[in-house]
């Protein structure tokens, strides 16, 4: 597998080393390329492992000031993504809304080709990130029914906004990433037995931790913003009564789950699309603005102001 991604960064950084500063918490023994990547306000450790069909890169981030960047896929990637300190924000190139994962949660994840934003708060954020390739997952997936259907869905075309839905990481998958990080800092040779055995039991306890987290309000209330974001009289309010919830109860669920509140999801919904429409069909702003949920055209460029987005 060929590195899939690559990091594009806001501003030039001041020296990229190949040793390691002692600072770093998670030494890989057996990590094929390592980088220390400085900046002036923030610090960002590399280290990764290109064992097909699996790449592994456990990223380090210390930084003083919020810390943002853009990575590049260049091909489909499907990945394991472990938030082990701090947290990550990821939107689009545009700002609008994709995912948020905080620490101790992990999820399957999916990245069309294109471009990407993350940002981390000051602090230390520390992510493990695996690529999978897909005929690989797509095998192991046939047991699993929450991940054959994302596979499914993706077969189809239809793509979701980001990933499967982030768990938590119970004693069980604890054990499990210690188990791939003791094996990769003492030998390779047994490698590929190992990270296959001890990735495909994560995925199955994955799978049905995901079950759990779709039938849970949260990801029903996404659910239900995917489908009727178009609708011109969605609000919170409409959404609480469908629910049979308070409109404060499904707020506090909501934003405590993926850290923005249900009328912003809906709006990066519907400017995600309007760009879809305006860039793949050519349309002017009088044909989309209706088609995406505003009763009104003035709103629509209000919002799309607000996001900075360019309507040109």
């Amino acid at each position: 597998m060929n590195e899939p991604y690559e990091f594009l960064y806001d501003y030039p950084p001041l020296s990229i080393q190949q040793a390691l500063p002692e600072s770093c918490l998670y030494s890989f023994a057996k990590a094929q390329k390592s980088l220390y990547t400085l900046f002036d306000s923030a610090s960002l450790i590399s280290q990764r492992l290109n064992f097909r069909p699996f790449y592994i890169e456990l990223l380090e981030v210390n930084n003083d000031l919020p810390f943002r960047m853009t990575y590049k896929v260049t091909e489909k990637q499907h990945f394991l993504f472990f938030v082990l300190h701090g947290s990550i924000d990821f939107t689009d190139t545009e700002g609008l809304f994709i995912s948020h994962a905080r620490q101790g949660y992990y999820a399957m994840t999916y990245n069309d080709i294109g471009l990407y934003r993350v940002k981390m708060p000051p602090g230390r954020n520390i992510v493990l990130c695996i690529s999978i390739l897909p005929e690989w997952l797509a095998f192991v997936a046939k047991d699993l029914p929450v991940l054959k259907e994302y596979l499914t869905t993706l077969e189809a075309g239809v793509y979701p906004n980001a990933m499967l839905p982030y768990c938590q990481m119970d004693l069980h998958i604890q054990r499990r990433l210690k188990t791939i990080y003791s094996e990769i800092s003492n030998s390779v040779g047994s490698l590929d037995g190992l990270l296959r055995l001890q990735l495909s039991r994560i995925l199955e306890r994955y799978n049905e931790l995901a079950e759990q987290q779709l039938n849970s309000i949260s990801y029903k209330v996404k659910n239900y913003l995917d489908r009727h974001f178009y609708d011109t009289d969605l609000n919170s309010q409409r959404v609480a009564d469908y629910f049979g919830r308070t409109e404060r109860t499904l707020r506090n669920h909501f934003k405590a789950t993926f850290n923005i509140t249900i009328r912003d999801y809906y709006t990066s919904c519907r400017l995600r699309q309007a760009l879809i429409l305006m860039k793949s069909k050519n349309l002017p702003v009088s044909d989309v603005f209706y088609q995406v949920g505003y009763n009104d055209e003035s709103t629509f460029r209000y919002e799309m102001k607000k996001y900075k987005i360019r309507m040109a």
